[in-house]
């Protein structure tokens, strides 16, 4: 069943049982009422009197005169010389009381009779009951009709009003389905906005997407920095790897050359040639190392701040799940009102069956005459059960939505232990980037080390040029700074295969980042 239908059901049924309820109720005080007015216009007949019996002929009140209990004159044709029934000759004449009946039999005609006592006998005027039952069934239709003018009116609201909440409430049901499927490009602006709690839940509905949206945009221009960065990363550290293993051959070779410098004084020069050669290279390798390095601190310092505004974008998103889990926890205390209602309606159902018993029984009292009143309350006891059954329907559909809620709610949980473990995964990599920041420090350390002892071993090799005889000392020298340079390389290698795992291991959770991105369209 369409919520259309059952909104319209929940405004309908209501009108319809109270408007049946009404009518029963002013039928039935509508007869009380005309059974005084009828006891109090026979009253009045037998009171104005004088003498004519078809004085009120014109009114439709029938005149007799009793002497002693028999009918001596009457308005009515062929009573005259019948008696009264017992129960008037005891309450009027032996008892001298006025007495009025609503079912008299005279001469197999019912009548409404009002009796008073006389000094001779009684007098009588009755009015039949045909005419008072035309009376009745004409205030039966006017009843009738103003509450099916009633229902009308109102049930021409209730289907405006159904149509345009169901209009609201559809709106809303697709902007969410849109969200749950990651599409955040649906277009808003033919949704209805109103100032009460569904026009509230729309334009929060629409905040969330909004949020949604640009939280995933600046997520994803993040992750493709991040990966480019990761990148450049990776591929700066292969460089300085490489040129590191060229100072490391560089280094070697000035090892081979200090210890052939024992066994061979006469290839000083060419010795001395090669250092000044192989020096020059280590300074450009050097150079190049702690540019890079520069290089390598500032990609890691922009890295850095971008992966501090993607916790923040998702601290964000946090705040907006939160904010539709409050919103959904109000619309289930809605739902609970509702049941509230439909308790009530199945309460009302109870008692209109109770009343349609009741009615039946009576009209079953009445005879004849409560035939009619028979098939109203058989009527009325078919309506009430259809009601009970329409209660029981919605009672199950707000059970299923309530579950339905519940899921969402489950669902939004999971997202916020999900997103929990992304900011965990963000902050273990902010750590991280802490790390390489010391280790790039400590690498450009090295580097000015390196190329202190460079500048040292060109000073050396130049004082072998113009002192030849400390040419064994000055070799014992070179050979202690070469092996701090062996020592130095291999540091930085091992840093740098450092930084490479690390800047992989970045661009890894940067490609996997924008995978799990790939399900929103924007």
């Amino acid at each position: 069943m369409k919520i259309r239908t059952r909104l319209l059901l929940i405004s309908l049924v209501p009108m319809v049982v109270t408007a049946l309820v009404v009518a029963i109720t002013s039928l039935y005080f509508s007869r009380g009422y005309l059974n005084d007015e009828q006891e109090t216009i026979l009253k009045v007949a037998i009171e104005g009197y004088s003498g004519d019996v078809n004085a009120f002929q014109d009114q439709g009140v029938d005149i007799t005169v009793f002497e002693g209990d028999t009918r001596a004159e009457s308005s009515i044709d062929g009573v005259v010389g019948t008696k009264a029934s017992d129960v008037v000759i005891q309450k009027v004449i032996k008892e001298g009381q006025e007495y009025f009946d609503t079912d008299v039999n005279v001469q197999g005609t019912a009548y409404y009779g009002y009796y008073i006592p006389t000094d001779g006998g009684m007098l009588f005027a009755g009015k039949p009951q045909t005419v008072v039952q035309k009376n009745l069934n004409s205030l039966i239709l006017y009843v009738v009709l103003i509450c099916v003018v009633f229902v009308a009116a109102f049930g021409v609201l209730a289907v405006m009003f159904s149509r345009s909440m169901a209009k609201r409430i559809i709106g809303i049901s697709q902007s969410i389905k849109h969200i749950a499927d990651g599409d955040l490009s649906f277009d808003y602006s033919a949704t209805q906005v109103g100032k009460d709690e569904i026009g509230d839940m729309n334009s929060a509905t629409k905040l969330m997407s909004k949020n949604l949206t640009d939280v995933i945009s600046a997520t994803a221009e993040i992750s493709q920095e991040v990966n480019s960065s990761s990148g450049e990363l990776k591929s700066t550290s292969e460089s300085t790897l490489t040129t590191m293993n060229e100072v490391a051959r560089a280094v070697e070779e000035i090892s081979i050359g200090l210890q052939n410098q024992n066994d061979a004084v006469q290839g000083i020069a060419t010795s001395i040639g090669r250092i000044n050669g192989d020096m020059s290279g280590i300074k450009s390798s050097a150079i190049e190392i702690s540019n890079s390095s520069v290089q390598l601190d500032t990609s890691s310092t922009h890295m850095k701040e971008k992966m501090v505004s993607m916790s923040e974008s998702n601290q964000k998103v946090n705040g907006s799940i939160e904010g539709i889990s409050d919103r959904i926890q109000n619309i289930s205390g809605v739902i609970e009102s509702v049941k509230g209602i439909v308790s009530v309606i199945g309460d009302i159902s109870a008692q209109t069956q109770l009343l349609s018993l009741n009615a039946s029984i009576e009209a079953a009292r009445a005879g004849e005459a409560g035939r009619g009143f028979a098939v109203v309350a058989g009527s009325v006891s078919d309506l009430s059960e259809d009601i009970s059954h329409q209660v029981t329907d919605i009672s199950n559909i707000i059970a299923t939505l309530v579950q339905d809620f519940d899921e969402c709610i489950r669902t939004i949980e999971e997202t916020v232990i999900d997103s929990k473990e992304q900011k965990k995964d963000i902050d273990s990599v902010l750590v991280e980037f802490e790390k390489l920041s010391a280790e790039i420090a400590e690498t450009n350390s090295k580097v000015q080390f390196i190329s202190r002892s460079i500048d040292k071993s060109v000073t050396e090799v130049s004082t072998i040029t113009h002192e030849v005889k400390e040419l064994t000392s000055i070799s014992e020298n070179s050979a202690t700074s070469a092996e701090e340079v062996t020592a130095s390389v291999e540091e930085i290698n091992t840093m740098m295969n450092t930084v490479s795992d690390t800047a992989e291991s970045l661009n890894d959770k940067a490609v996997k980042l924008t995978e799990q991105l790939k399900v929103f369209k924007l």
